[in-house]
């Protein structure tokens, strides 16, 4: 046979009363109330705008709602300042050549205190279907681009991508008062955002369960 329950199953409705049996028995207002106001701390919380992450190793700037925003220093920060550079000179075989010994992807073209741009595999790949085998007798200046764009370290992030989709850039030199100081590439860039996401993510994952 069938075993029954000695004691009807005790639960709570959706108003927050608690039933038993067939009968229900309303929670104490104070109760209720406390609930309530929990509840709308907590969507209080979530529907608050949310300020900007901050990173302890970055150097910020200011934009033009004077909202801190995360800056290019901030990579070069984690990277580093150093950059290989090359000479317009040289020969498109030695730029290959560094690029493989260094295992990087660019190299900035300088004469003297100068910089002429940035040399990197896309230019060399181009050059080759362009020139083929007579490649082998080119200079690093006869390949690279005319067009150099430049970012500061005070520059934030989302310039930086909007450079480098407006000219359809891979690498951006650095420069402080004209001078390099260092380079970031879109794998830089990219890294760096994602980093920040998944800490805001973690932040408001941590406030969601705090306030329920």
């Amino acid at each position: 046979m069938p075993k029954f329950l000695a004691t009807p199953p005790t639960g709570y409705n959706l108003k927050g009363n608690m039933a038993i049996g067939c009968t229900s028995y309303k929670a104490p207002s104070h109760r209720l109330a406390a609930q309530a106001a929990w509840r709308r701390a907590g969507a209080a919380e979530l529907s608050s705008p949310r300020p900007e992450l901050l990173r302890p190793d970055a150097i910020f700037a200011t934009d033009k709602s004077r909202n801190p925003v995360m800056s290019i220093q901030a990579i070069l920060y984690n990277k580093g300042s150093n950059v290989e550079t090359i000479s317009p000179k040289a020969s498109v075989k030695s730029a290959a050549d560094k690029l493989n010994e260094r295992k990087i992807a660019a190299l900035v073209v300088t004469e003297g205190d100068s910089i002429l741009g940035v040399v990197s595999e896309c230019e060399i790949v181009r050059a080759y279907s362009q020139h083929g085998v007579a490649i082998g007798g080119m200079t690093v200046r006869d390949i690279v681009s005319p067009a150099l764009v430049t970012i500061s370290p005070e520059d934030s992030l989302k310039r930086a991508m909007t450079l480098m989709t407006r000219h359809r850039k891979r690498h951006l030199p650095v420069l402080r008062e004209g001078r390099l100081a260092g380079i970031v590439s879109l794998g830089d860039v990219v890294k760096h955002r994602l980093e920040d996401l998944e800490l805001e993510t973690s932040v408001l994952r941590d406030a969601y369960i705090a306030v329920h």
